[in-house]
C-alpha cells in the first residue's frame, strides 16, 4: 500500500487573507458624547461585543467592550448618561486593512484581548474579533482537509 500526496500549491489564503477582505460586518461606531446607556443598549441590540469610538473624521480614539459595560454597571455603578468618552480605553489597537488575518490574531493573543480595530488610512473600516478569527481558522482547516482529500489517493497492492 502506497500513499500518494500532492504538494498543497492551491492552499486557500486562509490566514493570510487580508482583514479588509475577512470584515462582513456592518461597522457600529459611536463618537465620544453618546451616554453609556445608548452604547450599551446598542451592544445588546446588535449582537456585538464592543463599540469603537471615533472622531469626528471617523479615526479610531477608543473602544468600549462588553467587558467594560460589567465593570461600568458593577457596584459602585457609572451613571448611565456618563458619556462614553469618559470610560472608554483610550488609544486602541489598530491595525491597517492590508494586515493578514495571522497578524490580527497574534496581536490579540499577545495583548490578551478579543476585539482588534480595523482601519484604512487611519479611519475605522470594520473590528476584527476572536470570533471572526476562529471563524476564518476553522474554514481554512476546513479547505486544507477538503482540498488534502481531493488530492489524496490511496492504492492497494
Amino acid at each position: 500500500m502506497s500513499l500518494t500526496r500532492v504538494p498543497p500549491p492551491d492552499l486557500p489564503a486562509g490566514l493570510e487573507r487580508r482583514l479588509g477582505d475577512a470584515i462582513s460586518r456592518a461597522l457600529v461606531c459611536c463618537t465620544p458624547e453618546v451616554p453609556l446607556g445608548k452604547v450599551v443598549a446598542t451592544l445588546h441590540e446588535q449582537r456585538v461585543g464592543c463599540m469603537p469610538v471615533v472622531d469626528k473624521w471617523g479615526a479610531p480614539v477608543g473602544i468600549f467592550t462588553s467587558t467594560d459595560a460589567l465593570e461600568c454597571l458593577s457596584p459602585p455603578q457609572v451613571a448611565l448618561d456618563t458619556e462614553i468618552g469618559r470610560v472608554m480605553t483610550r488609544r486602541p489597537v489598530t491595525l491597517d486593512a492590508s494586515a493578514t488575518l495571522a497578524e490580527a490574531a497574534a496581536a490579540m493573543a499577545e495583548r490578551g484581548f478579543r476585539h482588534v480595530l480595523v482601519t484604512r488610512e487611519k479611519r475605522l473600516v470594520g473590528v476584527f474579533s476572536q470570533r471572526d478569527a476562529l471563524y476564518w481558522l476553522l474554514d481554512c482547516a476546513f479547505s486544507a482537509t477538503r482540498f488534502m482529500a481531493s488530492r489524496a489517493s490511496v492504492e492497494c497492492a
